[in-house]
């Protein structure tokens, strides 16, 4: 929705050509989440609140309908066509807003689908919602300490009860045949190319789950 929009590159730019302080990676987690920041501001200014844009803007083309119906029942220009040029732009956001939460890729949009990907949207939602699981000791948990009921078992199943004995993995190492070649080895320990980086880069799905900076594949395919 954000993408479509004609000031959306120049508010990219706004953000992205300011000099940050660190390294490469803290340079861009800064980035990253000043972009975010902006780009929250800047939806609010420009895109507000939609659902409520879209309830007003059909409760006043129907008054402007029925007053014209009143008027003259006969007029076959009854839709006032700034309000209907309006109308269907926030139709078209609608549609691209559920799609998104729904991540039905195979479902193309420009086809009134705002229904099903609403009703998908749910769904899903409902479906990827934990209310309760059961603890190591049988028990279930719900509400707040659902949370820490995850942490324990996540520490318990990785955490090792003791650390490895290193003698003996070196021993066992020893016994195993390397399958990398040299010329493997050097192929994996060469430095990635860009080109390398922008094809993995648009492997990606899409709408697929952000990254570790909260952006989705999809600022990066166009941006």
């Amino acid at each position: 929705m954000w993408l479509a929009h004609k000031d959306f590159d120049q508010v990219v730019s706004q953000g992205w050509n300011c000099s940050y302080v660190g390294n490469g990676a803290q340079q861009i987690r800064t980035c990253c989440n000043t972009f975010k920041h902006q780009l929250k501001t800047w939806n609010r200014s420009v895109f507000g609140d939609m659902f409520h844009k879209l309830r007003i803007t059909q409760d006043n083309l129907a008054l402007i309908i029925q007053e014209q119906l009143a008027q003259n029942p006969f007029d076959l220009f009854l839709l006032d066509q700034d309000l209907n040029t309006e109308l269907k732009l926030l139709l078209e956001h609608e549609e691209v807003f559920y799609a998104q939460n729904t991540r039905a890729n195979w479902l193309q949009l420009g086809d009134k689908n705002t229904k099903y990907f609403h009703s998908q949207a749910l769904i899903r939602r409902k479906r990827n919602q934990f209310l309760r699981i059961k603890d190591l000791n049988g028990l279930w948990v719900e509400g707040e300490t659902l949370p820490d009921a995850f942490i324990q078992a996540f520490k318990t199943r990785f955490t090792a009860e003791q650390p490895p004995n290193r003698h003996l993995m070196s021993e066992f190492l020893q016994e195993i045949e390397p399958c990398v070649t040299n010329s493997d080895n050097e192929n994996l320990l060469a430095s990635v190319s860009n080109f390398e980086l922008e094809c993995a880069i648009k492997s990606i799905g899409p709408l697929k789950a952000p990254g570790p900076y909260g952006l989705q594949a999809i600022f990066y395919h166009k941006c």
